[in-house]
């Protein structure tokens, strides 16, 4: 046999530069060859194809194999480098003999010959071919390296390795295929918060209308607010300036200062930020965002009669040409608003055209509804699903012009979606959405039964076909059961 054909039977580029004085093709008893415990490959997978296709025509392609001192390792003479699939078959063909090309590797050449390989096949798994990655890098070899001598990316080997600092149960659902690599590769954007990347894909499993880069992605933005609220208290403390947990309420203490950079809502104290900073009262608040909004916890300290020499201005007297302008304009606004009710009533009173409901009622839901909700209509429809809120609710309003009742439809079967669960204050709601699921021929699963307490109180004719008791089509509602009933006392 010369060189050249040794060279192509070993069938990997570490074979090349090899010489008849360093290999040869010999026929070895398989119970002599030893698979490599170390080979990224962690199982062969089905051969019963490639089993058939030995007893047929035998291996085509010698093993690859070196050398190893049976004394030595109590084994084997020879241990598999290059071949796993090929020597599982041929084991299940019941071969006695197969054809190996001996090599002399070092270590490090033998795990680099075998790692490389596997990982230019294509039905290596995701995590096998990390670990693969991760010895070649233990080796010396840089990502540029490995990228070079596999032809993949540098930012694929990157990837990959990130994916052995998931937690062990993102693997066991990337190995079982319930999540899939492009989740996996979300997920290790979350590998410096161990709790935040768990909270993720729980999030995403228990939450089927949220997927896993949306759950990374709200874990994420949570993160940027946790720091931007830790900043914020740094720079408070820093300050000697109190914190309160909440903003103003209704008729009580703190209250909002004026002159801020973004209009404050609620129950406000007539003094300036700067002004009031030195009082003993001065308190701050930080929003969800990371803002700072400043207080004033005591405002009677500002009154005429208050210990403090800071002072609230006195309201505009009554004699103000301003003040008796805006008294004005809130009657004014007062009285259209009552005569606006007053004319709805009329019109609701008569008969309702269709046209008007769905022109007013669509656009009110769409503005009424979250996130999560619009979402969900956009599924249900078929439509293109954003990641941001206000496409999807300008995509629902578009086609709502076309459709309007599946429009509205799609959103309040969307907002019963989301108000399903276990909880008291869900219950009866979502033992009134399956209800009507079962009166439109939906099939309760037992769980979605016990769910809605469906299971303990089943549903009446009546409630299936959502009619009040003193309906006329009330009797025939509930005949089909009195007759059935009839049926099971004469059987």
């Amino acid at each position: 046999m010369t060189t050249d054909t040794m060279k192509v039977l070993g069938g990997s580029p570490y074979q090349t530069d090899v010489d008849e004085s360093m290999a040869n093709v010999l026929m070895v008893p398989i119970g002599f060859i030893e698979p490599a415990a170390d080979n990224p490959r962690r199982e062969v997978g089905d051969v019963k194809e490639l089993a058939e296709s030995i007893r047929a025509q035998g291996i085509l392609q010698p093993l690859v194999v070196c050398y190893q001192d049976p004394r030595a390792t109590g084994g084997a003479q020879y241990k598999l480098v290059i071949g796993h699939r090929r020597f599982a078959a041929a084991q299940a063909a019941g071969l006695t003999r197969v054809p190996v090309l001996v090599r002399r590797f070092s270590e490090q050449e033998r795990i680099e010959a075998m790692m490389v390989e596997n990982l230019q096949r294509s039905d290596l798994a995701p995590i096998e071919e990390a670990s693969a990655f991760k010895t070649l890098s233990d080796m010396g070899l840089s990502q540029r390296a490995i990228a070079e001598r596999i032809g993949r990316s540098q930012a694929h080997i990157s990837r990959r390795l990130a994916l052995l600092d998931l937690p062990v149960e993102a693997v066991e659902a990337l190995d079982t295929g319930r999540i899939t690599i492009e989740d996996a590769v979300a997920l290790t954007k979350l590998s410096d918060m161990p709790k935040r990347q768990a909270a993720a894909l729980k999030s995403a499993q228990v939450n089927r209308w949220q997927s896993i880069p949306e759950a990374v992605a709200a874990q994420l933005e949570d993160h940027r607010r946790a720091e931007a609220r830790g900043k914020a208290l740094q720079q408070l403390k820093a300050a000697g300036v109190k914190v309160v947990e909440e903003g103003p309420q209704y008729g009580g203490k703190p209250r909002w200062l004026t002159g801020q950079e973004q209009r404050v809502w609620g129950y406000t104290v007539e003094l300036e930020v700067s002004a009031h900073a030195g009082e003993p009262c001065h308190r701050a608040h930080i929003d969800q965002e990371g803002d700072i909004r400043y207080l004033c916890s005591d405002p009677s300290r500002h009154t005429a009669k208050g210990a403090s020499d800071l002072k609230v201005p006195k309201e505009a007297s009554s004699s103000d040409p301003a003040a008796a302008k805006a008294r004005k304009e809130q009657r004014e606004q007062a009285e259209l608003a009552k005569r606006r009710v007053e004319f709805l009533s009329q019109q609701l009173n008569g008969p309702v055209v269709i046209e008007d409901l769905f022109a007013r009622a669509v656009p009110a839901m769409l503005g009424a509804v979250w996130a999560q909700v619009l979402k969900k209509a956009c599924v249900l429809l078929g439509t293109t699903v954003a990641t941001d809120q206000e496409t999807n609710r300008q995509t629902l309003a578009a086609h709502a012009r076309h459709h309007p009742a599946e429009t509205l439809l799609a959103v309040a079967v969307a907002q019963s979606e989301e108000w399903i669960g276990p909880w008291p204050s869900a219950r009866e709601k979502t033992r009134d959405y399956f209800i009507w699921l079962q009166g439109r021929g939906y099939e309760l699963s037992p769980p979605e039964l016990q769910l809605a307490g469906l299971d303990e109180k089943p549903a009446t004719p009546l409630e299936v076909n959502n009619l009040p008791a003193d309906d006329p089509l009330a009797p025939i509602a509930d005949w089909d059961d009195d007759v059935q009933e009839q049926e099971e006392v004469a059987g």
